[in-house]
């Protein structure tokens, strides 16, 4: 299962493959496969992108804990409705996760100018 966040986070940044693979050290060649799910990177190089984006290697593989489920903190301000999606979330299998995130995205992806 290949759930790497990279095109997300380049994205958000607004960065082309090549200015990541310049300001990152990692190959463009690298993060097109990782992107398009042809590999995936090593412990090296999972390194270089989580220190770039200042996140943990946990973040940028998609996991949200040990477990891979969202936690919903005491003093969250979420609304009852988010809170339901979370927890029907936390109960899908791995690859249905991965699913679910995808068409979060594209539906995100379709409502951005």
């Amino acid at each position: 299962m290949n759930n790497l966040q990279l095109k997300m986070l380049r994205e958000e940044k607004s960065l082309s493959q090549s200015e990541l693979s310049r300001l990152s050290g990692v190959s463009q060649r690298n993060i097109s496969n990782w992107e398009n799910k042809k590999s995936l990177p090593n412990i090296l190089e999972l390194l270089k992108l989580a220190d770039f984006f200042q996140i943990s290697i946990d973040e940028l593989i998609g996991r949200t804990n040990d477990y891979g489920f969202i936690e919903i903190k005491a003093e969250s301000t979420l609304s009852i409705e988010e809170k339901e999606v979370i927890k029907a979330y936390n109960q899908l299998d791995p690859e249905d996760k991965e699913i679910f995130i995808e068409l979060l995205y594209s539906m995100i992806k379709k409502k951005t100018p």
